[in-house]
């Protein structure tokens, strides 16, 4: 673990500078620049593309990390070209279906988000690069190259982003263009990616449906279907929400939901890091049957990933008001700060379990994953059926902690089951015991001040005490030894 924690170093630099880049965007120049309805449009457009992502994909970047470890006879290259090939294919036939089926599609959004009907081949173009772009991604990460694809993602397609919002309310651009310019954005972030990969590696892709072994295309079949259920299904459950929130609510409440919901993704940012690097550790050590292994890498990452997730879970919601506060027309947003609450304990709890997705999808029963994740999927959909229309946006904040604890359970008692394995150790309950004292400590602190000068004192005091009482009481090895090695270098570099 103390190699996936070094490794994962940049990536999660890159990851935090993409959540600042993001929280710059969401909660200052969204709510300035936008109305609320235009916040719901412009994320309406990404997200339904983001929700038929797992479907166009096909499975095949999760099938090329997959089938890269362990095949021995096909060239990788090949095998990326037939995969990208389908990738394609699969884009032109969603966009001929959508072509003819357009009336039925626009049926749908026509009564409370009528505006989205002019942005729907705007979805599919971003679709189309952004699932070419999950390919490229998966040819650097199969080769343990994942700092630069973590780049594009989290920075530089934000940094797009801020930039035709930044054009949008100097009023150099309309919001037409603003949004179908999303299109450029997402297209160069794919250009970019295969260049680098051209420079890199000497390869540049080709469209081809040969040269593959009928049992490597077997595989390919067997374990991209599989990943797309269960990409379906989290996807479904992920962003259902938004779907849901703009057919129920309008356009107005999907906006303050996607801002208050991107408050709480800082908390993820930890597992998405750290998962570029264990992903390929895992598919090894199950090709190794390295089972005892596995099970101290999933306990370690647990605790690695609750200790980062309490830190940042107790930094949102003790600085939650302040931060309404200083958003533009935070008042309006601050309707939704319950969506926050729920939306953070999610993601931490997810965290506490670990990776453990990722185990059961590159295990030998990487064909339960589709029931586990499709299950999600309709809980989640029932559950938002049920709670937005009577509860609002905050119904599908508690659809979304029931969905994830059901879920995670789920998977846990599968694990156990197989593998004898638990993410679980005394060191979480010391963390749960510890992380209400830091609350409590700070809810009391008397900071008579501005808002932005006492988020930055309580966030400072909330490290500070919460780091103080993980290191001493040595709640993970690994975050100590690397305390360790950061001490050492600054005391050798002063003397």
């Amino acid at each position: 673990m103390g190699v996936v924690i070094r490794q994962s170093f940049l990536n999660s630099v890159f990851g935090y500078a993409g959540i600042g880049l993001g929280y710059v965007s969401t909660l200052i120049l969204r709510p300035k620049f936008l109305t609320e309805s235009e916040i719901g449009l412009a994320n309406l457009i990404v997200s339904n593309m983001m929700l038929l992502a797992p479907i166009i994909s096909l499975g095949m970047p999760a099938s090329y990390l997959h089938i890269f470890k362990n095949d021995e006879n096909d060239s990788k290259e090949e095998l990326f070209n037939f995969q990208l090939t389908l990738i394609l294919l699969a884009n032109v036939l969603l966009m001929i279906l959508c072509w003819i089926g357009l009336p039925l599609i626009e049926s749908i959004f026509v009564d409370e988000s009528p505006e989205y009907n002019q942005y729907i081949f705007v979805s599919l173009l971003i679709l189309l690069f952004y699932s070419t772009f999950l390919q490229l991604n998966a040819f650097s990460v199969a080769r343990l190259n994942t700092v630069f694809p973590e780049f594009i993602r989290n920075v530089y397609l934000r940094i797009g982003n801020m930039i035709l919002i930044i054009l949008y309310g100097m009023r150099i651009i309309n919001l037409e263009w603003m949004l179908k310019s999303l299109v450029i954005v997402y297209g160069t972030a794919f250009l970019i990616n295969l260049i680098f990969i051209f420079k890199r590696y000497n390869f540049l892709p080709f469209l081809r449906l040969k040269k593959l072994s009928g049992k490597v295309k077997k595989e390919i079949i067997r374990f991209g279907g599989t990943m797309i259920l269960v990409s379906l299904g989290g996807t479904l459950a992920n962003q259902f929400f938004f779907l849901m929130i703009a057919s129920f609510l309008g356009l107005g409440a999907n906006g303050i939901f996607t801002t208050c919901f991107y408050i709480a993704t800082v908390i993820e940012m930890p597992k998405r890091s750290m998962m570029q690097i264990i992903i390929p550790i895992f598919s090894n050590e199950f090709k190794n049957q390295g089972y005892t292994e596995i099970g101290r890498l999933y306990k370690k990452s647990s605790l690695t990933l609750s200790v980062i997730a309490g830190l940042i879970f107790l930094g949102v919601i003790s600085n939650l008001d302040d931060l309404f506060m200083i958003i533009p027309n935070g008042e309006t947003f601050e309707t939704g700060k319950m969506v926050v609450i729920l939306i953070s304990l999610s993601k931490m709890i997810d965290l506490v379990f670990g990776f453990n997705s990722e185990l059961i999808n590159y295990s030998p029963y990487y064909r339960y994953t589709p029931l586990f994740s499709l299950s999600y999927g309709v809980v989640t959909a029932i559950l938002s059926f049920l709670l937005i229309p009577s509860l609002g946006i905050e119904g599908a904040g508690y659809a979304f902690l029931i969905s994830i604890i059901v879920y995670n359970a789920i998977k846990f008692y599968f694990l156990n089951i197989k593998y004898k394995i638990t993410p679980f150790t005394i060191q979480h309950l010391y963390l749960v015991m510890l992380s209400l004292v830091v609350y409590f400590v700070v809810l009391k602190l008397p900071l008579a001040l501005q808002p932005l000068p006492r988020i930055i004192i309580k966030s400072v005091i909330i490290t500070l005490l919460y780091g103080a009482f993980v290191y001493f009481l040595k709640i993970s090895v690994d975050i100590n030894n690397l305390t360790n090695q950061l001490i050492r270098r600054v005391f050798k570099s002063k003397s």
